[in-house]
C-alpha cells in the first residue's frame, strides 16, 4: 500500500512539472523573446515615464508607468527634506573604492546616506530593506533573497543591479541604466527574488532601460 501511494504521488509531481507553461512577458511566450542566458530588456519611450515590473504566476509585465503629479511632488519634496537632514542621517562613506555592507541575515537601512566613489554593494542573506535612503555612487549592487525599497533615491547616473543571492533564484538579475539627469532616480518595490514574485511592483523612475535575467526553469 505504501509503495502504491509513493508511485501515485510521484506520478502527480511529474505530471505537474510537464504541464507547467513557460513564463510569459506581456502575454508573449518568453522563448520567443530571449534564451535563458539573455536579458529581457525594455526602454520607456518618454523621459517622464517610470519603469513598472510585476511578476506573478509566471506572468511578467514590464511597461511604462506614469506617476501622478501629486505623487511626483511628494517624492521630490521628501528627497529635498532628506538632503536638508543629511547631518542627522546614518551616514556611511567608503574609505576605499567600494562601500560593502554584508549581512548573513537582514540588512536594513532606514534614514541612511551612503556614498562611494566607485561602487556601493549591499548584501543580505534574507532581507535587504531600504527606506528613506540616498545611495550616491555610479554603481549600486543590491544582492539578496528579498528586497524592500521605499523612498530610495539614487542621484548619480550609472547602474543599479538587483541580484538574487543564489543560483536557484528565479529572478537572477534586474539591471537599471541611469542616464545623466537633473533630478535623482528613485526606486520602490517589494520583491522576492528567490521565488520570482513581486508583492508590490518594482517601480523605478529615472532609468532609461532595464534588463531582466531569469532562471532557466521559467523557460520550461
Amino acid at each position: 500500500m505504501k509503495n502504491r501511494l509513493f508511485i501515485f504521488i510521484s506520478f502527480i509531481a511529474i505530471a505537474i512539472h510537464i504541464t507547467a507553461a513557460p513564463l510569459t512577458v506581456n502575454g508573449q511566450d518568453i522563448n520567443e523573446i530571449a534564451t535563458p542566458d539573455q536579458f529581457v530588456s525594455f526602454s520607456p519611450t518618454q523621459d517622464n515615464h517610470a519603469i513598472f515590473i510585476q511578476l506573478h504566476n509566471r506572468e511578467l509585465t514590464i511597461m511604462p508607468y506614469i506617476i501622478e503629479p501629486e505623487s511626483m511632488a511628494k517624492f521630490r519634496h521628501l528627497y529635498v527634506e532628506l538632503l536638508n537632514q543629511k547631518s542627522s542621517l546614518a551616514k556611511m562613506v567608503a574609505r576605499e573604492k567600494t562601500l560593502l555592507l554584508n549581512s548573513k541575515n537582514e540588512n536594513i537601512h532606514k534614514g541612511a546616506y551612503l556614498y562611494s566613489k566607485e561602487e556601493i554593494a549591499l548584501k543580505a542573506g534574507t532581507l535587504l530593506k531600504l527606506q528613506h535612503a540616498i545611495l550616491v555612487s555610479n554603481k549600486i549592487t543590491l544582492e539578496t533573497k528579498q528586497l524592500e525599497a521605499s523612498s530610495c533615491y539614487f542621484p548619480y547616473h550609472g547602474e543599479i543591479k538587483i541580484k538574487g543571492n543564489s543560483e536557484q533564484s528565479m529572478i537572477q538579475e534586474i539591471i537599471f541604466n541611469l542616464p545623466e539627469r537633473e533630478e535623482p532616480c528613485f526606486l520602490q518595490c517589494k520583491l522576492d527574488l528567490e521565488s520570482g514574485s513581486t508583492e508590490d511592483p518594482v517601480i523605478c523612475f529615472g532609468a532609461d532601460e532595464v534588463g531582466i535575467r531569469l532562471h532557466p526553469d521559467l523557460f520550461e
